[in-house]
């Protein structure tokens, strides 16, 4: 239906995931100040716009490497449908903990990102994400989220084994 209806032949679909700033996932230690998006990003995404009107986006980051050049880069995205940040705390000895970054660096950009979305210079919905530890600690961060950033949906993603990280009980092998 919707490949007849943009003169598509075959069902296309595109999954864009830019893990763009995940501190030392790839073996490469932390994000610099510099830190750049995927360079080719911004030009996919508009050969694939314009090759497919019907094509939208969706952008995953931890935020960290949104520096004023992305926010501009990022204004300019036809159809971006969100920009989710994997944010997961909401105090920086946990985040430096786990995510190995500085936590007031995330801030600071994320406040930066808020004041462009208030302005109007955003017309894309942004979500802040945690994977969820304990209800206390959950009901903490969205309230903290709320105050902080109101312009911003924030949501708690239920733990499974994404990472290997959650023991799979029960289980002999």
């Amino acid at each position: 239906d919707a490949c007849t209806r943009h003169g598509v032949s075959q069902l296309v679909h595109i999954s864009w995931m830019s893990v763009i700033d995940w501190a030392g996932s790839a073996g490469h230690g932390p994000v610099s100040e510099t830190a750049n998006l995927e360079p080719r990003l911004f030009d996919i995404m508009e050969h694939a716009a314009s090759r497919l009107p019907g094509a939208s986006f969706s952008l995953i980051t931890n935020g960290s490497a949104l520096i004023d050049r992305q926010l501009d880069q990022l204004a300019k995205v036809k159809r971006l449908n969100h920009l989710t940040i994997s944010l997961n705390f909401d105090n920086a000895p946990e985040y430096e903990e786990v995510m190995k970054i500085p936590f007031a660096r995330t801030v600071s950009r994320l406040d930066a990102l808020h004041r462009r979305k208030v302005s109007g210079e955003l017309p894309f919905p942004v979500k802040l994400t945690r994977v969820s530890c304990d209800r206390p600690s959950d009901l903490r961060f969205l309230r903290w989220t709320k105050e902080r950033w109101p312009a911003f949906r924030a949501w708690i993603v239920p733990r499974n084994d994404w990472l290997g990280d959650v023991p799979a009980e029960g289980l002999d092998d």
